[in-house]
């Protein structure tokens, strides 16, 4: 009986080998990405959605409050949402944000489409676009103005 050659893909332990590298490869480099500082900027209103519909003329609706101790920012978010298809689905959310010395409104409307061939394996997938115009801060007479036209 002679001993496997270093490297040979026939090899029990080598196999074992190569299968930790291409599994632990990813995994360490999520891991490292995950200690790189970025910057992260968001706004208002900030939807998280999952890759689902619901179904053709039925409706639903989501709410939500956030709360800022550092800055005592109160926010709440009602967001509707009606099937027109069994794959496409209408949003529009509203959020009413309480700053020190004010209350900003803010609102968006979103199209979202999950077609069913884009299932992969135990995960789906979805488009969703969306608008939501930008407010810049309140007037002296207290009423918001446009900074943008429509952002997306």
């Amino acid at each position: 009986m002679t001993a496997p050659c270093p490297g040979d893909p026939n090899d029990e332990q080598e196999r074992s080998r190569n299968d930790a590298v291409i599994f632990c490869t990813p995994l360490c480099a999520a891991a490292l990405l995950g200690l790189v500082p970025q910057a992260a900027h968001a706004g208002r209103p900030l939807g998280t959605d999952d890759a689902g519909t619901a179904g053709a003329t039925t409706c639903q609706v989501e709410s939500w409050a956030e709360r800022n101790s550092s800055t005592r920012e109160r926010t709440w978010v009602v967001s509707p949402a009606c099937g027109v298809g069994d794959a496409v689905e209408i949003n529009l959310e509203l959020a009413r944000t309480v700053p020190d010395g004010g209350t900003r409104l803010e609102s968006g409307l979103a199209v979202k489409w999950v077609d069913p061939a884009w299932k992969s394996g135990a995960f789906n997938w979805g488009m969703k676009r969306g608008a939501a115009p930008r407010m810049a801060a309140s007037r002296p007479n207290g009423r918001p103005h446009p900074r943008a036209p429509w952002g997306c």
